[in-house]
């Protein structure tokens, strides 16, 4: 009986599966859904630029480094650790002491 339960519960899982993924197919190649969402995506992707212009104002009048300028700077300091120890390694292949 267990089994035939088992059974009965998959077979109806897989039958909801595929309903779901037909309606939630049709649904998101739907222009009715897609446009709406667009507008949605639209809109918060200008609120997000302006509060990261906000923060990156409020950061400097602050008296503080935005998050950007940080890593940017500290990109830069790694590039110019690289470039000293590919020197010093030059020099002590040239000059073994």
């Amino acid at each position: 009986m267990r089994r035939e339960a088992k059974q009965l519960i998959k077979s109806r899982l897989d039958t909801w599966e595929k309903q779901a993924s037909q309606f939630f197919d049709a649904a998101l190649r739907s222009p009715r859904v897609l446009e709406p969402a667009g507008i949605a995506m639209t809109g918060a992707m200008r609120a997000k630029r302006g509060l990261d212009g906000a923060l990156r104002r409020g950061w400097r009048a602050a008296g503080l480094v935005p998050r950007q300028d940080h890593e940017r700077a500290l990109h830069a300091l790694n590039e110019i650790q690289s470039k000293l120890l590919d020197l010093e390694e030059q020099l002590r292949e040239r000059d073994p002491r």
